[in-house]
């Protein structure tokens, strides 16, 4: 089920400041504190809602967020494979997909070169069949990784079969 109006104007005002009070927040609301707090734990209990923690990419010195798009070879065990996706230091995210590809994992790294290391991790998994990556330099005041700047686009394969760089890759009338 989804959130209602008040609900919603709930979560925008948490998104904003996690740390409000309830007094606080039902008094920005005009709503009393007693339906408040009713709302936010019914929208927590029923997991619509859930407490994280954002680290701050600055001060961890990340400088690079790697968008990882994995495809598997047939018959591969997709939850084994999340399993050690999600060991592998720097990954931040993991969601399996539909699709072209089975996976999406987001990786937050120092470097672009670290950000490779973390790709050549992945390619080394005998289920992966390839990965196209989206790489992004993390800039001073970028609050969300879809506003930094575009690095580059690479699709990757296992070492068997290579790499292809999208933005040396070009079709043309004489490719056809």
């Amino acid at each position: 089920m989804m959130l209602d109006e008040t609900d919603r104007r709930i979560v925008r005002k948490l998104q904003e400041n996690a740390r409000v009070s309830f007094n606080k927040l039902a008094k920005e609301l005009d709503l009393s504190v007693d339906t408040v707090i009713k709302r936010y734990n019914k929208m927590k209990k029923s997991g619509k809602i859930k407490t994280t923690i954002t680290l701050s990419t600055d001060k961890l010195g990340i400088r690079a967020v790697d968008f990882i798009f994995i495809s598997l070879k047939t018959g591969s065990n997709i939850s084994s494979v999340i399993e050690r996706l999600s060991k592998i230091e720097g990954i931040t995210n993991i969601h399996s997909a539909a699709g072209n590809y089975d996976i999406m994992v987001e990786a937050s790294t120092p470097s672009y070169r670290m950000a490779r290391e973390t790709e050549k991790k992945i390619l080394a998994m005998p289920e992966v069949y390839r990965i196209i990556t989206r790489i992004y330099e993390i800039g001073k005041g970028v609050g969300t990784p879809l506003s930094r700047p575009w690095i580059k686009s690479v699709v990757m394969l296992p070492p068997k079969i290579g790499m292809v760089d999208l933005e040396d890759y070009h079709n043309t009338e004489d490719d056809k």
